[in-house]
């Protein structure tokens, strides 16, 4: 029985295995065409439930001929088995869509996988049409005779084949043990420089970076490639994408060859990945956020005033709530209740869907595995300038209140110019109290804030879409090429 009633399209699919396979729940399910789908969840241990799951597809051919030579030929990622009984040699090639990470809670999550489906019954045309030309034949297991696939396909190692099969998979980065130790510190690459270089980089050295760049695009490219080197070590991010730019982290890119043309030795793959949407999944609690900063972004208290506001027990979640409860304000006198309820239906007419319950911040910061990082995007495109200074600043604080971390986590803004130029907010003093609690940050910006000198690790221009110059304290300065997005559909100009 297949755990999850998928509705996935190309069906009817049956269960082929369901176990654990490296510590996480596993399933297998085949469709009458002999594609295979391997599906392994992330567990939500609050709830006992799954929150998510990393999806790959196979599709089984028969092959008739050279299969290796073949294989070494395509720059498709492929499987390909041969098994000898003694008397006769049989031999298939599976032919991968590459993993893609799925969040459970997104309405349109099956359509991802559908669509991952479709454009694999694409290649396998191309592909066919390619051994054809290498004097190798590929035959449809629904038209092939059953005693060509029967005996690989009946094999209990096939399964695990194809549960570990891709190189530099999401697969094998989530489920193979760490052979690092904690102290040890991982090169990842960063692209090429002017000589066709490989440039490699320690992902610690990144962790309090800043990109610098008049031109958006170039800069969300430089945060996005830097996003996907610190999940690859194992750091959760956290981004605030007003663009939408970062949304495509999930899914594996269509960079096949261009990521071999730039001598990259990472597969095309999507990452862990947890979306949100401000106004909608978090809302701004008005007990925990900065009541300080709402008065004076309207210019409406004084200090006396905030001082007696702050911290209050009797302040509620929403404007609304708080109005009601407006009689609990013991310290209080008349005068200042009437002003503090003008002020609450301020809030309320200028913030529509704004505030709300208190959100599970360590839905931000939790673990995903033990070698692969996870995103946490949250969209805040609906929100006006006054709204995402509240809200960054409201995440910000919530974020120190986590009390136990299980992986370093980096904290993306792609544009903080807003964040500074106003001396309203502590956006200062919050990243260097959460850079002493070991938060890093990765933040864009037109220009370099004096402020930021000297919290910065890492220093980034970009000269032109993806050709920036790298300026590190105590390390070298150089040029580099940044390389080609594993994840995504993302242009860097």
């Amino acid at each position: 029985m297949i755990k999850m009633d998928f509705k996935i399209d190309f069906g009817p699919w049956e269960p082929v295995f369901h176990g654990d396979f490296l510590r996480h729940e596993t399933e297998i399910i085949m469709n009458p065409e002999k594609f295979f789908l391997i599906i392994i969840y992330e567990k939500d241990n609050l709830k006992e439930g799954n929150m998510g799951a990393v999806f790959q597809g196979y599709k089984a051919m028969v092959a008739k001929g050279n299969l290796d030579s073949f294989i070494s030929t395509i720059p498709k990622p492929v499987l390909g088995i041969t098994k000898t009984n003694g008397e006769s040699t049989k031999k298939m090639i599976f032919i991968s869509f590459n993993p893609v990470y799925i969040d459970f809670k997104q309405e349109d999550f099956i359509r991802k996988v559908d669509n991952e489906i479709k454009k694999s019954y694409t290649d396998i045309n191309n592909i066919i049409e390619l051994a054809k030309s290498s004097g190798l034949k590929l035959q449809d297991t629904t038209t092939a005779s059953e005693e060509d696939y029967a005996p690989i396909l009946s094999d209990p190692m096939t399964a695990r084949l194809l549960m570990s099969g891709l190189r530099k998979s999401s697969l094998e980065l989530m489920s193979l043990p760490t052979k690092q130790k904690n102290n040890e510190d991982k090169t990842i690459q960063v692209g090429l420089n002017k000589k066709r270089e490989i440039i490699k980089e320690e992902s610690k050295n990144f962790y309090r970076s800043i990109i610098i760049g008049e031109n958006k695009i170039s800069v969300n490219y430089s945060l996005y490639i830097l996003n996907e080197n610190l999940l690859l070590d194992n750091n959760a991010t956290i981004i605030f994408d007003e663009d939408n730019y970062f949304s495509g982290l999930g899914n594996a890119s269509q960079n096949e060859m261009i990521l071999k043309e730039n001598l990259i030795e990472y597969e095309p793959s999507g990452f862990p990945v947890k979306k949100f949407e401000a106004k909608k999944d978090i809302k701004v609690s008005l007990k925990n956020c900065d009541i300080s900063l709402m008065l004076n972004l309207f210019e409406t208290g004084d200090k006396d005033f905030e001082t007696l506001l702050k911290n209050n027990p009797a302040i509620k979640d929403t404007p609304k709530d708080t109005i009601t409860n407006i009689t609990e304000f013991k310290n209080l006198n008349e005068f200042q209740k009437l002003k503090l309820e003008r002020m609450l239906y301020i809030f309320d007419n200028n913030f529509t869907d704004f505030f709300g319950t208190q959100f599970d911040i360590s839905q931000l910061t939790k673990k995903w595995s033990e070698n692969l990082g996870r995103a946490s995007i949250i969209n805040i495109n609906q929100l006006n300038e006054f709204e995402k200074l509240i809200f960054i600043d409201y995440i910000l604080n919530s974020i120190k209140t986590v009390n136990e971390q299980t992986q370093n986590v980096i904290i993306t803004i792609p544009n903080i110019d807003n964040l500074i130029k106003t001396e309203k907010t502590k956006f200062l003093e919050e990243i260097s109290l959460l850079e002493n609690n070991g938060f890093g940050f990765l933040f864009g910006t037109k220009k370099l804030p004096f402020e930021m000198e000297q919290l910065v690790l890492t220093k980034i221009t970009v000269v032109k879409g993806n050709d920036v110059a790298v300026t590190s304290k105590g390390n070298r300065n150089y040029r580099v090429n940044l390389r080609p997005n594993l994840s995504g559909n993302i242009k860097s100009e």
